[in-house]
């Protein structure tokens, strides 16, 4: 009777060992050995659309790399974002929007240089968008708009400045502060700033 039942235990603990297809989406992750394409590429579930942009636009070569040393933020938009402004806009597929829009779309979204969140300066606003900014920093995208990003960090135990840090961005074209969802996700060829699901493409 003791064996059937050690049996009994030994079967349940089996049953319950079970092996979930878990796939980390990556979003998270913050470091990838790969070219900034390849990331957005292994990640389908968040970047699929934008992958389809970018090729559409004929960028792909500015998110492998375009020389020895050439690196690229990215505020990239999720396939959510994406997604929302193709259906107000009447497109039905990636294929059905213009090259050049997809082409201004994307260069909206890119920075030239590698940029983490540590290295933007501390910054704080105003009660809206447009009044009141302090410190941070403003930076031209390669499609002619233009950003203030700035960092804020709380006090931990009595010290100033010593808190997590936090990333904050506004576009100065439309006067909105752009929700993100994670920083400093690193490539071999520049850093993906993960746009949130709120964030709708066109508002930067």
């Amino acid at each position: 009777m003791k064996k059937l039942i050690i049996g009994l235990l030994l079967a349940t603990f089996w049953a319950c060992n079970t092996k979930y297809n878990y796939i980390d989406t990556g979003i998270s992750d913050g470091v990838h050995d790969c070219s900034m394409l390849e990331y957005l590429k292994g990640d389908s579930y968040n970047w699929d659309t934008i992958v389809r942009v970018i090729e559409r636009a004929g960028l792909t070569s500015l998110f492998e790399g375009e020389g020895p040393g050439e690196q690229i933020t990215f505020l990239g938009p999720t396939n959510h974002s994406i997604r929302n402004w193709m259906y107000d806009s009447a497109y039905i597929d990636v294929n059905s929007i213009p090259a050049d829009t997809c082409k201004k779309i994307v260069l909206r979204h890119v920075i030239k240089g590698r940029y983490m969140m540590t290295d933007i300066p501390r910054g704080s606003i105003g009660t809206s968008a447009s009044s009141g900014r302090d410190g941070g920093v403003e930076m031209p995208t390669l499609g002619g708009g233009k950003v203030w990003l700035y960092t804020v960090s709380t006090p931990a135990h009595g010290v100033e400045d010593a808190g997590p840090l936090t990333l904050y961005c506004v576009s100065l074209d439309f006067q909105k502060s752009i929700p993100l969802a994670c920083p400093d996700i690193q490539t071999n060829t520049g850093v993906v700033i993960s746009l949130d699901y709120n964030f709708y493409c066109g508002e930067l």
